[in-house]
């Protein structure tokens, strides 16, 4: 399911390296959004297994960093987050390291 989360960065522009952020084509489908906010579908959806998931963040964190704060007790159904960090077209990136208040 596609429902939609976070329209915007939390602190600024993720694109702090450059004034052009890359470009890439993601190829045409066919999911429809659905209604609802994705913050909510995904506690409710980790509410509901037997047991605990593992949460992979495979872009920007806003989501996930908003889902822990306003769902605290959302750890009780984490077992790990997993995040695949990576750029394209923009040579070496690391968006952790322009954020100095960043701790893991």
């Amino acid at each position: 399911p596609v429902v939609g989360g976070s329209t915007q960065p939390l602190i600024r522009d993720r694109y702090v390296d450059s004034t052009t952020p890359p470009t890439f084509e993601f190829p045409a489908h066919d999911k429809k959004v659905q209604d609802g906010y994705a913050l909510a579908y995904i506690y409710e959806t980790f509410k509901a297994q037997a047991q605990k998931v593992t949460f992979v963040a495979l872009g920007p964190c806003t989501n996930l960093a908003l889902l822990l704060r306003a769902y605290p007790d959302i750890n009780d159904y984490i077992e790990e987050i997993v995040v695949l960090g990576g750029a394209m077209g923009v040579g070496i990136y690391s968006y952790f390291r322009q954020i100095p208040n960043f701790i893991f």
